[in-house]
């Protein structure tokens, strides 16, 4: 049996999962070998025997776009290697992310993860990034917007839950609210690893 590297044209690893909410909805996640996002995004038929058997298995993608993380997804202490996992992409306009924006979103949401980390329990791993791609939001109608990518691991659902109950998550979340940008929250749970 090949590896997912050996079929993929460079993914190291690849989990599929359902949404929570929307047991009919897959999302696939990949990780690919050193800067395999940008040759894909640069040379499309680079990563096309991966893309295209996924297209084949699953039909086509209602989105697919690049983040560059702060960490491995997978692994130890890895958040795509948990039994559920968020991702929250939080949107701005694009004339208004600059170095200095990104930098102050960053550690707006590091203070946010300190915070809530107090009172966290069941949490697997943690990895930030922006969105390679440009992305359409429809409240934010002028122009494109730039994505801030969140991906948390979680044990279960239940401690997400728990965690949204506590004061710190009430004292963290202002931070994030004072954004008043348009997110998109999904919780997913994985079904199986590839690697």
């Amino acid at each position: 049996m090949k590896t997912v590297e050996e079929r993929g044209g460079g993914a190291r690893h690849v989990v599929f999962c359902t949404h929570v909410q929307d047991k009919s909805a897959v999302q696939i996640m990949s990780e690919w070998n050193n800067d395999q996002n940008n040759v894909a995004l640069e040379h499309p038929s680079k990563s096309s025997t991966f893309v295209a058997s996924m297209h084949h298995s699953f039909g086509s993608p209602a989105s697919t776009f690049h983040v560059s993380f702060s960490q491995s997804m997978f692994g130890l202490g890895g958040p795509a290697s948990a039994n559920v996992i968020e991702n929250v992409q939080i949107y701005f306009p694009t004339s208004q992310v600059t170095p200095e924006f990104q930098k102050q979103i960053e550690q707006d949401f590091a203070k946010f993860n300190e915070i809530v980390m107090r009172g966290s329990q069941g949490d697997v791993g943690l990895a930030t990034g922006w969105v390679q791609e440009e992305q359409e939001h429809k409240d934010i109608t002028e122009e494109k917007a730039k994505c801030f990518f969140v991906i948390r691991g979680w044990e279960s659902m239940a401690y997400i839950e728990e965690l949204t109950k506590q004061e710190v998550y009430k004292e963290a979340i202002p931070l994030l609210l004072a954004w008043n940008a348009p997110f998109k929250l999904v919780r997913i749970c994985a079904l199986f690893y590839a690697v």
